[in-house]
Protein backbone atom coordinates (compact mmCIF):
# COMPACT_ATOMS: atom_id res chain seq x y z
CA UNK A 1 0.00 0.00 0.00
CA UNK A 2 2.57 2.12 1.03
CA UNK A 3 4.71 1.84 -2.43
CA UNK A 4 1.72 2.39 -4.47
CA UNK A 5 0.87 5.50 -2.54
CA UNK A 6 4.40 6.57 -3.25
CA UNK A 7 3.90 5.64 -6.96
CA UNK A 8 0.62 7.74 -7.12
CA UNK A 9 2.89 10.54 -5.30
CA UNK A 10 5.70 10.44 -7.69
CA UNK A 11 2.76 10.20 -11.21
CA UNK A 12 1.21 13.12 -9.70
CA UNK A 13 4.18 15.25 -9.04
CA UNK A 14 5.30 14.04 -13.12
CA UNK A 15 2.16 14.95 -14.31
CA UNK A 16 2.45 18.40 -12.60
CA UNK A 17 6.04 19.23 -13.61
CA UNK A 18 4.26 18.22 -17.47
CA UNK A 19 1.57 20.70 -16.93
CA UNK A 20 4.21 23.89 -16.31
CA UNK A 21 6.35 22.80 -19.21
CA UNK A 22 3.15 22.55 -21.36
CA UNK A 23 2.31 26.35 -20.09
CA UNK A 24 5.79 27.39 -20.77
CA UNK A 25 5.43 26.03 -24.45
CA UNK A 26 2.23 27.67 -25.03
CA UNK A 27 3.32 31.17 -23.56
CA UNK A 28 6.49 30.71 -26.01
CA UNK A 29 3.86 30.24 -28.70
CA UNK A 30 2.03 32.84 -27.73
CA UNK A 31 4.88 34.90 -27.41
CA UNK A 32 5.95 33.60 -31.12
CA UNK A 33 2.58 34.28 -32.75
CA UNK A 34 2.85 37.93 -31.00
CA UNK A 35 6.44 38.51 -32.48
CA UNK A 36 5.54 37.17 -35.92
CA UNK A 37 2.65 39.94 -36.45
CA UNK A 38 4.90 42.82 -35.13
CA UNK A 39 7.28 41.56 -37.83
CA UNK A 40 4.11 41.83 -40.40
CA UNK A 41 2.97 45.16 -39.01
CA UNK A 42 7.05 46.55 -39.44
CA UNK A 43 7.36 45.16 -43.08
CA UNK A 44 4.04 47.26 -43.72
CA UNK A 45 5.27 50.20 -42.25
CA UNK A 46 8.99 50.05 -43.91
CA UNK A 47 6.85 49.39 -47.38
CA UNK A 48 4.53 52.52 -46.47
CA UNK A 49 7.12 54.31 -45.44
CA UNK A 50 9.75 53.92 -49.10
CA UNK A 51 6.01 54.30 -51.01
CA UNK A 52 5.85 58.03 -49.21
CA UNK A 53 9.40 58.99 -49.49
CA UNK A 54 9.02 57.76 -53.72
CA UNK A 55 5.81 59.96 -53.71
CA UNK A 56 7.20 62.84 -51.63
CA UNK A 57 10.40 63.22 -54.00
CA UNK A 58 7.94 63.00 -56.86
CA UNK A 59 5.98 65.71 -55.32
CA UNK A 60 9.12 68.20 -54.56
CA UNK A 61 10.45 67.50 -57.89
CA UNK A 62 7.34 68.72 -59.64
CA UNK A 63 7.37 71.72 -57.46
CA UNK A 64 10.64 72.57 -58.92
Amino acid sequence: LEGALKAAESANASLEAQRVKSRSFMFTEEEFKSLQLQVREINLLRESNMQLREENKHNFEECQ
